[in-house]
């Protein structure tokens, strides 16, 4: 039991880290939007992560963090049919980040 207590405490500390590190994510991509560094345009996560931003330079933890604003309504996420493979799109809500709308 001893043994078994000692791991769970392991795993859960190991989950927090990869939360924690979404999150950091998150609010990273929320300044960039905010100072004008992404735009409100459509976005994808190769356009993040092809920037090399210091911690936003990781697909998986960029997709995460957009995931995670695409489900608290910050933007919406939309597949796009390309003939090929699909591409997801994400857009910004103008009204929760408080910047202009595109006309």
């Amino acid at each position: 039991m001893a043994w078994a207590h000692y791991l769970r405490s392991h795993a859960e500390r190991i989950y927090h880290s990869g939360q924690t590190a979404t999150h950091e994510a998150t609010k990273m991509i929320l300044r960039k939007v905010q100072k004008g560094e992404l735009g409100c345009e459509d976005i994808s996560v190769r356009q993040i992560y092809r920037k090399n931003w210091s911690g936003l330079a990781d697909c998986e933890q960029v997709q995460e963090a957009l995931d995670l604003l695409a489900d608290t309504d910050w933007m919406r996420r939309e597949v796009q049919n390309t003939g090929g493979r699909d591409a997801v799109v994400y857009t910004f809500n103008p009204r929760g980040l408080n910047v202009e709308a595109k006309p």
